[in-house]
């Protein structure tokens, strides 16, 4: 066989701590579904000077924790990345206040969520539970339909938001 029909996968451990309104607290074994590609620093948003704030509160919490890893193992040092039910997505929103949020559309939520709330939140991708993974990125006043969205569209509004929350440091 040829050498370069495999590829490489890795095994790493992440804690999930215990958060307010749960007791629980596990480690997992994840391992690489797609194969890794790194990206250069010179390719992120220059000068961050603080890391980003990206909440994720997609239901089922498998997918949840799919979302935070891969912006955490893609993105290490630049993010800080809160998984949460949907059902206390109103409160974190409210402490966490972040710069990306990755949730459900309103048919697949569980709980609805005043619409100010949502849009005080400058990044957002609303994962639309269809026949694929569309979502649905609302980013700077716009709105985008993702067919099929990838990972990469989902490291790209991180980046994004990145840029955004640089600028906002800058200013303040």
């Amino acid at each position: 066989m040829n050498s370069a029909n495999f590829v490489l996968t890795e095994f790493s451990e992440v804690r999930i701590a215990p958060v307010r309104y749960s007791s629980w607290a596990a480690t997992y074994t994840y391992r690489a579904i797609f194969p890794h590609k790194v990206h250069q620093p010179s390719l992120w948003p220059a000068t961050l000077g603080s890391m980003i704030r990206v909440l994720v509160t997609l239901s089922p919490l498998m997918y949840r924790q799919a979302i935070a890893l891969s912006i955490h193992r893609n993105r290490p040092g630049l993010v800080d990345v809160r998984i949460a039910p949907p059902e206390a997505m109103e409160a974190e929103l409210l402490s966490f206040q972040p710069h990306l949020l990755v949730h459900n559309d309103e048919h697949g939520g569980l709980v609805l969520i005043p619409e100010p709330l949502i849009r005080a939140v400058p990044y957002r991708i609303e994962v639309l539970y269809s026949d694929g993974m569309d979502a649905r990125l609302s980013a700077d006043g716009r709105i985008t339909e993702l067919r099929d969205a990838s990972t990469e569209d989902l490291l790209e509004a991180v980046d994004k938001a990145a840029s955004l929350a640089d600028r906002e440091e800058t200013l303040g």
